[in-house]
């Protein structure tokens, strides 16, 4: 718990730097899934500080925190959520409904708790939630760019050279870019930009021989069109 707090000041400090060193005036927080270990994989429930319930507090404490520490830099800031795999509420993936994870629960944690702080503290006003038509996938609009970008946890959508036309067929919309997790690893290759993990690899992604250092990414967008991809490496 604590490495995870150190990580999230760590990551807070890097994206505000980057919003001031170019000029950022709308953040788009998109929470990409498996904020939680959930029960899914017993090896990671072993190696967890705390179980689900106690997880679920904690993760929405630190993202309320994080909004909050953004809207007091940022002139507007807006939030979205994909559900991942690893907060499903039912072990076996055939028998999960999509909508049935503790994400979800967590997203409305968060903005009960934002919607408290602006009144109580008279802090956070300019923090906006969205909401999809999908539990798992956030269509996210980039004003003054022209710009329109998809995110899903990446679950369901693991062919990155496909992940663009399909998802955009599926929507029926002429998406820009792409945006998933699930794997790990950062990687950018045909409009789609895979985001990396908060914790790095666990036991469960290292018996599968996948490794990464704990990351996060940040993209840019300008008025020019012009896009700066900034990789935020979280190693203490």
């Amino acid at each position: 718990k604590e490495v995870c707090i150190k990580r999230f000041n760590n990551l807070v400090n890097q994206v505000l730097k980057n919003c001031k060193k170019n000029n950022v005036k709308r953040l788009n927080v998109i929470l990409g899934g498996d904020l939680i270990e959930g029960n899914i994989n017993t090896s990671g429930r072993v190696t967890q500080n705390e179980n689900v319930v106690e997880q679920i507090f904690t993760a929405s404490e630190l993202i309320t925190e994080t909004l909050v520490k953004f809207s007091q830099s940022v002139q507007q800031v807006r939030v979205w959520n994909t559900n991942g795999n690893h907060a499903r509420m039912n072990k076996d993936v055939k028998e999960s409904l999509n909508g049935e994870s503790f994400e979800s629960i967590i997203y409305e944690y968060i903005k009960m708790r934002v919607e408290i702080l602006k009144h109580r503290e008279k802090i956070g006003w300019n923090i906006k939630f969205n909401e999809n038509d999908y539990p798992d996938i956030a269509v996210v609009e980039i004003e003054n760019c022209d710009k329109l970008i998809v995110a899903s946890h990446g679950t369901k959508d693991r062919s990155v050279k496909n992940n663009l036309s399909r998802i955009n067929q599926f929507l029926n919309i002429k998406a820009d870019y792409y945006l998933m997790g699930h794997v790990h690893h950062s990687s950018h290759e045909y409009n789609c930009y895979t985001n990396g993990c908060l914790s790095g690899s666990n036991e469960y992604a290292q018996n599968l021989r996948y490794n990464n250092d704990p990351m996060q990414i940040m993209l840019i967008f300008f008025e020019s069109s012009s896009t700066f991809l900034c990789g935020m490496n979280l190693e203490e």
